[in-house]
């Protein structure tokens, strides 16, 4: 599916008790292997890491809230703990459908690009055009909507993909926690960070088009409820104080 661009999916969320985790295991190993982050470094889980932007009055986080259907979040994104890249992401969604526009840059190039979003010469490699486009929107929405960074948020993933068909993906995000207001040079770390879903984690099957018929199976068996869930929107609701007594927890 094309809606928004080259990388638009759906994605179905449910929060669901870990107790449930072993049995989804079990239940997609038929059909799913882990995904190549996972077989490539030999463990079960990766860290994923989330510096979320809006602006000063939580316009993006609204917008979810209110139900807006067509809604778009910035931030930068890592994957694994020792890694000196992030990806600088546009995350589109219309309803269900989702797309990403996304780079993978130096962090140093990143907080560059945020610290001084006026300065446009950036030093990107010649022939890297997707890196211009996305840093070029990025901005483009940061100088406009007067964006900050407002909430990180970090969770453990599972992540599986159908044989054959790595488009369709099942995810497993334990361990959510959230940081109001970090800078970017706090996107490791996690010593004040709080929990957000605390023993619950939170499923996601994404695919193109048309969901595949294991996964319906897997929702019918066990009797999954599909609900509409922002990782970001929990982590505001968790920090909510120290948003509104203008502080950082």
């Amino acid at each position: 599916m094309v809606l928004f661009g080259d990388q638009s999916r759906y994605e179905y969320k449910y929060i669901i008790n870990a107790a449930l985790v072993s049995r989804i295991r079990d239940y997609i190993e038929p059909y799913t292997q882990m995904d190549s982050h996972l077989q490539k470094y030999k463990r079960q889980t990766y860290t994923v890491r989330s510096l979320y932007f809006d602006t000063p009055t939580l316009d993006f986080y609204y917008e979810k809230m209110d139900g807006v259907k067509i809604r778009k979040k910035l931030r930068v994104r890592t994957y694994d703990d020792t890694d000196d890249y992030a990806f600088l992401e546009i995350k589109r969604k219309y309803v269900n459908c989702v797309a990403k526009e996304r780079s993978r840059m130096s962090i140093l190039t990143i907080e560059r690009l945020i610290n001084a979003p006026e300065n446009n010469s950036y030093e990107f490699p010649p022939d890297d055009h997707n890196a211009r486009l996305v840093s070029g929107k990025f901005l483009y929405n940061l100088l406009k909507k007067g964006l900050v960074p407002t909430l990180l948020v970090v969770y453990e993933r599972e992540a599986y993909t159908e044989k054959g068909l790595d488009q369709n993906r099942v995810t497993i995000d334990k361990n959510i926690c959230a940081l109001s207001k970090p800078d970017l040079g706090e996107i490791m770390q996690t010593d004040h960070c709080v929990p957000v879903t605390g023993d619950r984690v939170i499923l996601e099957l994404k695919f193109d088009d048309m969901m595949p018929q294991w996964m319906k199976n897997l929702t019918i068996e066990l009797k999954l409820k599909k609900q509409s869930i922002s990782k970001y929107c929990l982590g505001i609701d968790t920090c909510r104080d120290a948003f509104e007594n203008g502080e950082t927890l």
